[in-house]
């Protein structure tokens, strides 16, 4: 048997050389890591996008060999990757000017995950791809996905009756219309598609009211509710209500009405110099949640004054559970004191007392004033003259806090002996 003595000589295109001793020959062994190259071959295929042209100057092989070479590779497409958190990494390769792969990858597992052919590149294309990924069950991280409300990231001053990926330049219409008997106006989506998948269409509209009512109404809006916000938001992102996102909550046939807690009764009008005039202000609990954060909002008052345009009257309100109005009131006068009792309120933490000379305006708190006997028995010094009492239930030692009705039962009356 002959052997012949051979040593590595180095590397040529990532192929290992040898040089025989006998003969001085260099030559290489096209069978050995065969498994390695082709693993190579097919991660420079799938993962960088490399054409045959450029494999083939690289491996020197011809695009048939790396054709064969990659048919030979068993691969699953099917199991590459489970969905998860990702970040993606997008960019789109040209091979001519009216030809590109945008490609969608993993920055993770360095995996690309979405592929879309395209003439031109755009903002859009990029969002449907992510789109796309995100209905394979991948959480895209990142800024990309539709903000939540409120959120300070910009845009702001949002009303969001469907926000989403719409495209109105391919087909649908948009109208508008100002409703001067309801001093409304109206916006109007008509047919209009998700862009990159024209079968799904939505109509649906908003209705600005000038007291601040907001009302969104939907004619056509059940397909493809995943991917969407509905709310509205102020103007730097501080303030909002988030109505729903990305679940299947609006419907066909159905509409959402917010309505301001705050309301003024006047939104314009006009004073002579050195004059002036009243506008009431209405606080609406009723839409709104108890025992959460206080609410805040802004009077704004805009005019010609040269020196103050601008004047902001700040406002809060807070929320909480409704006490029941104290019964079985009772007076007593002995000697110099009055006392007055009255039934416990479930859930009362404390009671006020106010007082007037006048049945129905000037009451004062005069809590203080006196002393509590027990929690529901109150005294304090005889006045010596007529006066008229009502007591209140509260759950928080805060005067802005204090829900109460005032009504005949409510009042009481001692006169003098």
């Amino acid at each position: 048997m002959q052997f012949y003595i051979c040593k590595k000589n180095g590397k040529k295109n990532c192929r290992q050389k040898y040089l025989c001793h006998d003969c001085g020959h260099s030559f290489s062994n096209r069978k050995r890591n065969n498994q390695k190259t082709n693993d190579r071959i097919l991660r420079r295929y799938i993962d960088h996008n490399q054409t045959f042209s450029i494999l083939s100057e690289y491996e020197n092989m011809s695009s048939r060999t790396l054709r064969r070479r990659l048919d030979q590779i068993p691969f699953d497409f099917k199991s590459i990757l489970i969905p998860d958190e990702t970040v993606i990494i997008m960019d789109t390769c040209y091979f001519n000017q009216d030809f590109g792969v945008m490609v969608f990858r993993d920055d993770y597992t360095k995996k690309n995950l979405h592929r879309k052919y395209v003439k031109h590149e755009n903002l859009d294309h990029y969002h449907s791809g992510i789109r796309y990924i995100q209905k394979q069950g991948w959480k895209v991280e990142g800024n990309y996905d539709i903000q939540s409300l409120p959120d300070t990231l910009e845009v702001n001053n949002v009303i969001a009756p469907f926000w989403s990926d719409l495209d109105a330049s391919s087909s649908g219409q948009i109208f508008y219309y100002y409703d001067d008997p309801n001093n409304s106006f109206i916006v109007q989506y008509e047919n209009v598609p998700m862009f990159d998948e024209p079968g799904f269409i939505y109509t649906f509209q908003v209705i600005l009211y000038e007291d601040g009512k907001i009302i969104f109404q939907y004619k056509n809006i059940e397909d493809e509710l995943d991917y969407y916000v509905t709310g509205i938001e102020n103007s730097d992102g501080s303030i909002g209500t988030l109505i729903v996102d990305s679940t299947p909550y609006l419907k066909n046939r159905y509409a959402i009405e917010l309505q301001p807690w705050l309301l003024l009764n006047s939104n314009s009008g006009e004073l002579a110099g050195g004059t002036s005039t009243t506008i009431d202000v209405k606080f609406d609990a009723q839409i709104l949640n108890e025992n959460e954060d206080d609410y805040y909002n802004n009077i704004l008052i805009r005019s010609n004054d040269p020196v103050d345009p601008y004047f902001e009257i700040p406002v809060e309100l807070s929320v909480i559970d409704y006490l029941g109005v104290p019964q079985n009131i009772a007076t007593e006068v002995i000697d110099t004191k009055v006392t007055i009792s009255w039934d416990p309120i479930n859930g009362a933490e404390s009671y006020y007392i106010y007082a007037s000379v006048k049945p129905y305006s000037n009451f004062q708190d005069l809590t203080g004033f006196g002393n509590f006997n027990t929690d529901t028995e109150w005294t304090v010094p005889y006045a010596g003259q007529k006066m008229f009492f009502y007591v209140v239930s509260s759950k928080a030692d805060k005067k802005i806090e204090h829900i109460f009705n005032v009504t005949d039962e409510m009042i009481l009356e001692y006169l003098t002996k």
